[in-house]
């Protein structure tokens, strides 16, 4: 923008979308991509297997290891490398040790490279705003629903060009309309969803958090959390959180809630997505009840899709069809 002030002004702007317009104006001439630590590890993790992944933690673990690492494939020992230099900068490998093994790998490793430029560009990634139209029956009443998201994305999307599945929703807002009433459906200030796969090495911890206000079984205020573990097999992941918080409602006032939750994602072919997701409520008030969803997307472009949301507690059943459209 300030580069070619004649570009076209947007109402919110985040980096995604200054990437997508500096895309769309030519104004990006080279990239330069240098990932972290982490983040290249999970990519050098994706051409092994779950036994190479232990191999080397092993290997790290056990000093007097007599293991052959000279034997192990580039792609393993660029991963041996890569996961020594993570421990140094964490303080928890030591000196010695880390300068000879780098030393001892670089031998083995003069002539190989690893191109990674390609690999889940940001230019990939859809459009972060999105306006949704949807019919929705609740418990046997129509309604229409709109809904806008300023930003940025949700687990029913398409995620395959981030870094893992994931969910960011900021001052998204949906409506439901008949010919009676207009009622807010769900307000959420910030709500996250960061399933991060597991892996033996970093090991890292999935979370979630939600400051919002829906439509459970009567409209609800939400200041809840959770942290869990993310299980990625090839196109699906599988995550389980332990979820804790205070919600508010005109007929409990504030109360604490604790559940479980698991969920489970499918990228399909043909350009599909599905995303099942159990919960199992727990209140301070004794108030127990089970809440379950399914949400099957079909893309028909990057930035278009067709959805089916149905949602189910013990008092509301739910369920609606609709389009969506990124810009």
């Amino acid at each position: 923008i300030l580069a070619k002030p004649n570009i076209q002004k947007k109402l919110w702007n985040t980096p995604l979308s200054v990437i997508h317009t500096a895309k769309l104006y030519n104004l990006i001439e080279k990239i330069n991509f240098i990932p972290t630590d982490e983040y290249l590890i999970k990519i050098l993790e994706e051409d092994l297997s779950y036994k190479d992944l232990l191999d080397i933690k092993n290997f790290i673990n056990n000093p007097n290891n007599k293991s052959n690492y000279n034997q192990w494939s580039s792609a393993k020992l660029l991963l041996l490398q890569t996961y020594i230099k993570y421990l140094y900068k964490n303080s928890k490998l030591t000196n010695i040790r880390y300068y000879r093994l780098k030393k001892d790998i670089q031998k083995q490793l003069k002539s190989t490279q690893i191109n990674i430029y390609n690999y889940k560009s940001p230019l990939n990634i859809p459009k972060e705003r999105s306006l949704a139209i949807a019919l929705k029956n609740i418990n046997h009443q129509n309604f229409l629903k709109l809904s806008f998201l300023p930003a940025s994305h949700l687990l029913s999307d398409d995620n395959r060009d981030y870094s893992g599945e994931n969910e960011l929703k900021l001052f998204y807002i949906s409506i439901l309309i008949n010919n009676r009433k207009i009622i807010l459906d769900e307000f959420s200030i910030y709500s996250i969803y960061a399933l991060v796969p597991y892996d033996p090495l970093l090991n890292l911890l999935s979370y979630r958090f939600s400051l919002a206000i829906k439509q459970l079984q009567r409209t609800t205020f939400i200041l809840d959390g959770g942290i869990g573990k993310n299980f990625k097999f090839s196109d699906i992941n599988l995550y389980l959180f332990i979820n804790f918080g205070f919600w508010y409602d005109k007929k409990f006032s504030f109360y604490g809630v604790t559940y479980p939750e698991i969920g489970l994602l499918i990228n399909e072919i043909f350009n599909m997505k599905s995303y099942f997701y159990y919960k199992y409520i727990v209140t301070s008030y004794n108030q127990r009840y089970p809440l379950y969803g399914l949400t099957h997307s079909f893309f028909l472009s990057k930035n278009k899709k067709l959805f089916i949301n149905y949602e189910k507690t013990n008092k509301n059943n739910q369920i609606e069809f609709g389009y969506e459209i990124k810009f």
